[in-house]
């Protein structure tokens, strides 16, 4: 075989290897890197059938503890809004002995059609006990008032010993067509 020859079988090698070999390894790694991820994901969903059973007998439990705990919430009518049950929450913990400021509604918000949620803050002072009295007259009504930040600032002096809090609280509520006593 003369040089020329060689030659030209070596590029012809080269060029099948560039254009038709590495194209193809390329193509067969793509396949299987994508049967791989559909075989995955067929394996999960063969799971979440198979679960099936469990996963609705899940959700029926979670139903009746959901309806278990919508039952007592307070309720507003459709249209009416959640500020009107935050100033009566605000209005079962007054007394003479304590005042109560800066009551402000920051928003409402809901996590099905009907069930919602209020957040506000407000200002508590007077004596110390008082004001854990009031504290605690809000904390007496949870899990559907939930105090989620207490912040204590005390001005003790000898002529007037005053505690002040700041409350960040959430109430839960039920919103329906009409208010009813069940």
């Amino acid at each position: 075989m003369n040089k020329k020859q060689v030659t030209l079988i070596i590029l012809a090698l080269l060029i099948s290897i560039k254009f038709i070999y590495l194209p193809w390894s390329e193509w067969t790694s793509e396949i299987e890197d994508s049967t791989a991820r559909l075989s995955a994901y067929n394996a999960k969903q063969q799971l979440v059938i198979e679960n099936e059973v469990l996963t609705r007998e899940q959700l029926e439990k979670h139903k009746s503890n959901f309806v278990q705990f919508i039952k007592p919430l307070p309720t507003i009518k459709i249209g009416d809004k959640a500020n009107t049950l935050w100033f009566s929450l605000l209005d079962s913990v007054k007394s003479k002995d304590i005042k109560i400021y800066n009551q402000r509604v920051n928003f409402e918000e809901y996590v099905s059609d009907d069930v919602g949620y209020v957040t506000g803050t407000l200002y508590i002072s007077g004596e110390p006990i008082d004001v854990i009295k009031a504290i605690l007259k809000l904390e007496e009504q949870g899990p559907y008032v939930f105090l989620e930040q207490i912040k204590l600032n005390g001005k003790i002096s000898r002529k007037d010993e005053n505690l002040v809090a700041q409350l960040y609280l959430r109430q839960w509520f039920l919103k329906r067509d009409e208010v009813t006593n069940d």
